[in-house]
């Protein structure tokens, strides 16, 4: 038998899997990670301060495995807004040359 607490964890997980889902193309792959990460560790006992850096760091380095090592095509949403698209220009050097030979 599922208790009432262990529903309502499996219930909110669900919730926010949609809600990542649903916010993935407008806010961008960096700020919905960020923001689910930090949710779930939250959820899992983590204290607000630590979440939110596991949040972080799950957002950044989980775009940088998918755009730069994987080859991925990932939305930008929000950080488009603040810093332009991410074509490479806002990366190192080397990066910024793998980037670009990409695009030709």
């Amino acid at each position: 038998e599922v208790t009432r607490h262990t529903l309502f964890r499996l219930l909110s997980m669900l919730a926010l899997m949609v809600a990542y889902a649903w916010l993935y193309e407008p806010l961008g792959f960096i700020v919905s990670t960020f923001l689910f990460s930090t949710v779930v560790a939250m959820m899992l006992g983590a204290e607000a301060r630590r979440a939110a850096l596991f949040g972080l760091g799950m957002g950044v380095l989980g775009y940088v495995l998918c755009v730069l090592i994987l080859e991925l095509n990932l939305p930008d949403g929000l950080l488009e807004l603040i810093i332009g698209h991410v074509d490479g220009q806002i990366l190192p050097a080397p990066f910024a040359l793998h980037a670009a030979e990409g695009l030709a």
